[in-house]
């Protein structure tokens, strides 16, 4: 892997390579974003909620139930199959979990984090050349239920 032997030196490379491939490629880019998101949070002053926005039980359920399972866990360790084989007390306390977050319109920051796991492009041949970080594609893995969080709002709005 452009010629690194060490993990080290093979991690630092993706790290560098993906760092680079998700963030703006100019710094007047990134400041015309960040403009942008702070002009449009001055004037915000939240969506207004009603029942029709609530969670209750049965959704959170019958949403748990339908996740594919076989999927790889995220920084917390939890799959779907650990949701699905849980207590049937879960989805009433996600339910009034996902609730408050609505409430107070706060998402706790690590349901955003994940990792990324580089997989091997369809056209890459690793028995042909020599194989570079751009011989592949980064899979982000995220917790599965601020995954399933998403998911749940989607339901919901649609």
């Amino acid at each position: 892997m452009n010629s690194c032997r060490k993990s080290f030196c093979i991690v630092s490379h993706f790290a560098e390579h993906f760092s680079k491939v998700c963030t703006n490629s100019t710094v007047a880019g990134s400041e015309r974003l960040r403009s942008a998101y702070t002009d449009a949070r001055h004037n915000y002053c939240g969506q207004v909620t009603d029942d029709s926005y609530r969670f209750d039980a049965e959704l959170v359920e019958r949403v748990i139930s339908r996740m594919k399972r076989g999927k790889a866990a995220g920084l917390d360790n939890i799959t779907s199959e650990h949701l699905q084989f849980s207590h049937p007390l879960l989805p009433v306390i996600l339910s009034k979990l996902f609730n408050c977050m609505v409430n107070i319109g706060h998402v706790p920051e690590c349901f955003g984090q994940s990792y990324t796991v580089p997989i091997p492009k369809a056209s890459c041949n690793v028995y042909s050349k020599s194989v570079t970080v751009n011989d592949f594609r980064g899979i982000s893995n995220s917790p599965v239920i601020s995954t399933y969080n998403i998911i749940l709002i989607h339901v919901i709005l649609i």
